[in-house]
Protein backbone atom coordinates (compact mmCIF):
# COMPACT_ATOMS: atom_id res chain seq x y z
CA UNK A 1 0.00 0.00 0.00
CA UNK A 2 1.20 3.51 -0.82
CA UNK A 3 -0.16 6.68 0.74
CA UNK A 4 0.53 10.01 -0.92
CA UNK A 5 0.10 13.23 1.03
CA UNK A 6 0.85 16.88 0.66
CA UNK A 7 2.20 18.59 3.78
CA UNK A 8 1.85 22.34 4.12
CA UNK A 9 4.53 23.83 6.36
CA UNK A 10 2.39 26.68 7.67
CA UNK A 11 -1.25 25.65 7.48
CA UNK A 12 -3.89 28.30 8.02
CA UNK A 13 -7.58 28.16 8.73
CA UNK A 14 -8.26 30.24 5.63
CA UNK A 15 -6.60 27.80 3.24
CA UNK A 16 -5.94 28.22 0.27
CA UNK A 17 -5.37 31.95 0.84
CA UNK A 18 -4.58 34.33 3.70
CA UNK A 19 -5.88 37.92 3.90
CA UNK A 20 -4.02 40.80 5.52
CA UNK A 21 -5.83 42.49 7.10
CA UNK A 22 -8.63 39.96 7.48
CA UNK A 23 -11.17 42.77 8.09
CA UNK A 24 -11.20 46.00 6.06
CA UNK A 25 -11.75 49.13 8.14
CA UNK A 26 -11.95 52.39 6.16
CA UNK A 27 -13.10 54.48 9.12
CA UNK A 28 -12.43 58.18 9.22
CA UNK A 29 -11.76 59.95 12.52
CA UNK A 30 -11.14 63.59 11.80
CA UNK A 31 -11.39 65.97 8.88
CA UNK A 32 -8.86 64.23 6.62
CA UNK A 33 -10.78 62.04 4.16
CA UNK A 34 -9.95 58.36 4.17
CA UNK A 35 -11.55 56.57 1.26
CA UNK A 36 -9.24 53.71 0.26
CA UNK A 37 -7.65 50.67 1.82
CA UNK A 38 -5.25 48.19 0.29
CA UNK A 39 -5.20 44.59 1.39
CA UNK A 40 -3.06 41.59 0.55
CA UNK A 41 -4.02 38.11 -0.52
CA UNK A 42 -1.38 35.39 -0.16
CA UNK A 43 -1.78 32.04 -1.91
CA UNK A 44 -0.61 29.42 0.60
CA UNK A 45 -1.74 26.47 -1.53
CA UNK A 46 0.39 24.38 -3.87
CA UNK A 47 -1.75 25.45 -6.86
CA UNK A 48 -2.35 28.69 -8.74
CA UNK A 49 -5.77 30.19 -7.99
CA UNK A 50 -8.32 32.04 -10.12
CA UNK A 51 -10.08 34.83 -8.23
CA UNK A 52 -13.68 35.84 -8.81
CA UNK A 53 -15.56 38.62 -7.05
CA UNK A 54 -18.87 37.02 -6.08
CA UNK A 55 -20.58 39.95 -4.38
CA UNK A 56 -20.20 43.36 -2.77
CA UNK A 57 -22.43 46.41 -2.43
CA UNK A 58 -21.30 48.58 -5.34
CA UNK A 59 -23.45 51.47 -4.08
CA UNK A 60 -20.89 51.95 -1.28
CA UNK A 61 -17.49 51.08 -2.71
CA UNK A 62 -15.55 49.64 -5.62
CA UNK A 63 -13.13 46.72 -5.39
CA UNK A 64 -10.08 46.08 -7.55
CA UNK A 65 -8.76 42.50 -7.27
CA UNK A 66 -6.45 40.70 -9.72
CA UNK A 67 -8.01 37.68 -11.48
CA UNK A 68 -5.16 35.22 -10.75
CA UNK A 69 -2.66 34.49 -8.01
CA UNK A 70 0.25 32.10 -8.40
CA UNK A 71 1.18 29.61 -5.72
CA UNK A 72 3.24 31.23 -2.96
CA UNK A 73 2.57 34.72 -4.35
CA UNK A 74 1.10 37.72 -2.55
CA UNK A 75 -1.03 40.20 -4.47
CA UNK A 76 -2.44 43.59 -3.56
CA UNK A 77 -6.11 44.46 -3.87
CA UNK A 78 -7.85 47.78 -3.24
CA UNK A 79 -11.20 49.01 -1.95
CA UNK A 80 -12.36 52.58 -2.63
CA UNK A 81 -15.37 54.24 -0.97
CA UNK A 82 -17.71 55.90 -3.49
CA UNK A 83 -17.76 59.71 -3.39
CA UNK A 84 -21.49 59.64 -2.58
CA UNK A 85 -20.81 57.53 0.57
CA UNK A 86 -17.78 59.34 2.00
CA UNK A 87 -19.89 60.91 4.77
CA UNK A 88 -21.65 57.63 5.63
CA UNK A 89 -20.85 54.96 8.19
CA UNK A 90 -21.61 51.39 7.11
CA UNK A 91 -20.97 47.68 7.63
CA UNK A 92 -20.76 45.63 4.44
CA UNK A 93 -18.68 42.78 3.02
CA UNK A 94 -16.92 41.42 -0.05
CA UNK A 95 -17.22 37.77 -1.07
CA UNK A 96 -14.44 36.31 -3.20
CA UNK A 97 -14.17 32.83 -4.72
CA UNK A 98 -10.87 31.02 -5.30
CA UNK A 99 -10.62 28.17 -7.78
CA UNK A 100 -7.58 26.14 -8.69
CA UNK A 101 -6.47 26.31 -12.30
CA UNK A 102 -7.51 22.74 -13.01
CA UNK A 103 -10.66 20.97 -14.23
CA UNK A 104 -13.31 19.86 -11.72
CA UNK A 105 -11.89 21.86 -8.82
CA UNK A 106 -14.54 23.44 -6.63
CA UNK A 107 -14.22 27.10 -5.63
CA UNK A 108 -13.66 28.14 -2.03
CA UNK A 109 -15.49 31.31 -0.95
CA UNK A 110 -14.40 33.87 1.61
CA UNK A 111 -16.36 36.83 2.92
CA UNK A 112 -14.31 39.79 4.13
CA UNK A 113 -16.03 42.28 6.46
CA UNK A 114 -15.87 45.96 5.46
CA UNK A 115 -16.62 48.65 8.04
CA UNK A 116 -16.64 52.42 7.94
CA UNK A 117 -17.30 54.78 10.83
CA UNK A 118 -17.16 58.51 10.20
CA UNK A 119 -16.45 60.81 13.12
CA UNK A 120 -15.33 64.34 12.46
CA UNK A 121 -15.07 67.36 14.71
CA UNK A 122 -17.90 69.10 12.87
CA UNK A 123 -20.24 66.10 13.27
CA UNK A 124 -19.51 66.04 17.03
CA UNK A 125 -20.26 69.77 17.28
CA UNK A 126 -23.48 69.33 15.33
CA UNK A 127 -24.51 66.55 17.69
CA UNK A 128 -23.78 68.68 20.79
CA UNK A 129 -25.59 71.70 19.35
CA UNK A 130 -28.64 69.61 18.43
CA UNK A 131 -28.85 67.94 21.84
CA UNK A 132 -28.63 71.30 23.64
CA UNK A 133 -31.29 72.85 21.41
CA UNK A 134 -28.89 75.33 19.80
CA UNK A 135 -28.49 75.53 16.08
CA UNK A 136 -25.17 75.84 14.42
CA UNK A 137 -22.26 73.69 13.62
CA UNK A 138 -20.97 73.31 10.10
CA UNK A 139 -22.30 70.91 7.54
Amino acid sequence: MQITTHVIANPDSTFPVVFEPYKLDVSQYGSKKRTTIEFEIKNVSPKDQEIEIISFDDRFFSVDVPKHIKTGATIKAKLKVKDSKVADSFEKSITLAFKQDQPNSKPVRFTIPVTRTVRTLSSKLDSVMTSTGKSGGSK
